[in-house]
Order: C-alpha cells, then structure tokens, then sequence
C-alpha cells in the first residue's frame, strides 16, 4: 500500500463534510506541499493543523495531533 500512488484530489470532491488535513512541514513520506495541493480539491474548506516539527511516523501518536482530531470530533 505504501507503494501504491492514489489521487487522492480525485475522490476529495465527494466528501460532503468539512475535512481535517494534519500535515507536518517535516514529513519526508508526504511533503507538506501535496497536503496543500489536496486541501484545494474538497468542496467545503478543510480544518488544517500544520505542525513544523513531526516526522509521518508520529502523527498518530502527537499529543497536539490527538487533542486537534478530538476537538475536530466534538464539533
């Protein structure tokens, strides 16, 4: 699956929900620069946390990542 190249701003239209994008400027697996590009096909205008300092493999595990998604949730 990590090989597996997907276009992902082909599916974003049929998101009917204001979507959350989190995005590191220092993820080497998904440069900060498609995270933008992806944000530009939803339909509705997407909550974004930027965070300058996480590697791809700790965006489940940040704490600042987890409070966003469960603010994000409670809306």
């Amino acid at each position: 699956l990590i090989s597996f190249r997907m276009d992902t701003g082909e599916y974003a239209n049929e998101v009917s929900i204001q979507p959350l994008i989190v995005y590191s400027e220092t993820d080497q697996r998904v440069p900060m620069k498609y995270s933008i590009a992806l944000s530009d096909h939803f339909s509705n205008e997407p909550v974004i946390l930027s965070l300058p300092d996480v590697s791809h493999g700790d965006l489940t595990t940040d704490e600042r990542i987890l409070e966003a998604i469960d603010a994000y949730l409670q809306k």
